[in-house]
């Protein structure tokens, strides 16, 4: 599978991508979609999970499909 190319990232993305490191740099794992939809106070995880997509569709996340707390900063 080919590494997705890195792409300028809108506001909100840069906020989702911030909040991933900082949990993660506080708490030695990464966040929830429902954490990080209450840390940024996004009322709907759907619209996380959109951000959290387009994050990984640039290559700047990445995570196992339907396991927990996998998602990683892919640098």
């Amino acid at each position: 599978m080919m590494a997705a190319k890195q792409t300028a990232l809108s506001e909100r993305q840069l906020d989702v991508l911030n909040c991933i490191k900082e949990h993660v740099q506080a708490n030695g794992y990464p966040p929830t979609t429902r954490e990080i939809g209450e840390i940024l106070n996004m009322k709907s995880t759907s619209t996380v999970h959109q951000h959290l997509g387009r994050l990984r569709d640039k290559g700047y996340v990445d995570w196992i499909d339907g396991a927990p707390r996998t998602l990683r900063i892919v640098k």
